[in-house]
This record gives C-alpha cells, sequence and structure tokens, in this order.
C-alpha cells in the first residue's frame, strides 16, 4: 500500500506528518496483534518505508483503467526501504531526505548505509525509534543512542572495534536484531576484509 503526505494538497512537513502517521499505525497495529495473540487468532506485523522527495502524482493509466497514484525514484526508495525492514528486524526505515525534515523529538538511529537493488547512489537509512511526545521506553533510547557510537566504528572501517562494540549491544539488548547483524557482519570483515577502498556501503542484491 501506499500512502502520500503533501499529494494533492501541500502540507507544512510532509516527512513529519508521514512519521507521526507512521508510529501511531504501528501503536495501533501492536495492540491489535496483542489482542489477536490472546485470543489465538494470527497476528499482523506490518512493514513500513518512508522517503521524501519529488514524484509524479496524478491520475495515471489510461480510459480503460485509472488510478490516482504516485511513481518515480523516490516513490520505489520507499518501498525499497519497506524491504530493508525484513532484513534487520525493524519496523520503520526512513530515508536520509526524510531524516533531515523531522525536527525534534523523534528518537531514531542510524542504520546502515545501503546502495539498494536497481539504484547507483547509496543512501543513509535510519530506524524510526518513536517520538518522545507518543512515549519511548527509556531502553529504545539508550539503544539508540549507543548504536550510533557503534555505527560511527563500523564506517570509519575499525571492524574489531565494531564488532566488539555490537557484541555488547547484542548482549544486553537480545531482542535487537540490529546489534546482532552487525556484530556477526563485522566479524566477518575482521576475518575477511571487504576488498578495495572501504566506503561503509553495504549492496543490497535483493528487493
Amino acid at each position: 500500500m501506499v500512502a502520500g503526505f503533501g499529494v494533492p494538497l501541500a502540507i507544512e512537513n510532509s516527512a513529519r506528518e508521514a512519521c507521526f502517521g507512521a508510529l501511531e499505525a504501528q501503536r495501533i497495529i501492536r495492540e491489535m496483534n496483542i489482542r489477536w495473540a490472546a485470543e489465538e487468532k494470527p497476528t499482523f506485523p506490518t512493514r513500513m518505508g518512508i522517503n521524501t522527495g519529488m514524484c509524479q502524482v496524478g491520475l495515471l493509466g489510461s480510459s480503460l483503467r485509472m488510478d490516482y497514484s504516485m511513481i518515480g525514484d523516490n516513490v520505489n526508495l520507499a518501498s525499497r526501504l519497506e524491504a530493508l525492514n525484513k532484513m534487520y528486524g525493524t519496523s520503520v526505515c526512513i530515508s536520509e531526505n526524510t531524516w533531515q525534515g523531522l525536527g525534534e523529538g523523534f528518537v531514531y538511529r542510524m542504520l546502515d548505509l545501503v546502495r539498494v537493488k536497481g539504484k547507483a547512489r547509496p543512501v543513509t537509512v535510519f530506524e524510526l525509534v518513536g517520538h518522545r511526545d507518543m512515549g519511548v521506553p527509556e531502553a529504545d533510547i539508550e539503544l539508540a543512542e549507543e548504536s550510533e557510537g557503534a555505527f560511527g566504528k563500523y564506517l570509519e572501517g575499525d571492524f574489531a572495534g565494531a564488532h566488539k562494540a555490537f557484541e555488547a549491544l547484542a548482549q544486553r539488548f537480545p531482542d535487537d536484531q540490529v546489534s546482532r547483524a552487525f556484530a556477526d557482519r563485522c566479524q566477518t570483515y575482521t576475518e575477511h576484509p571487504p576488498e578495495g577502498e572501504w566506503d561503509g556501503v553495504f549492496v543490497m542484491t535483493t528487493k
């Protein structure tokens, strides 16, 4: 499903409103899943990807079949970000373009520097954790803040140091799949360094 913020009528900060919408939707989905699990019904985990940029919006198609929708590279990137959640075990991934428009109050952590399938330019990806006015567990804030240092070591190519930092986070936060994934990745890079000049970019080979 695709949702557009700021179309067809412009709003003051579409990135901020989209992120509020995603967080509220995730809150409702979590409550719904808890209720369904208690009733022994299948749950409905949902992933979301958010990107901000120019795109083509309007009635698309032909006289036989027409739909009001959005198309373009920025729409495709949002779709790729949604898919990244599955790899990292997160719920909401946002692009650097969206992150730049958030303002104060949001809690996020840098997730990766990724070149998504079909794109040449890498994009910095963030996990949207929450907003302080909506209530964010202190442990989530602590994890987001401490992940920054570990990821910084990774980008610098200090794989041994990054592995130690991410391993410590994985031990303290055993449910965090991101820390475990990066601890394993950094261990691999320590034993088998990437070829060529290190730029920190992870190449995504699937959609």
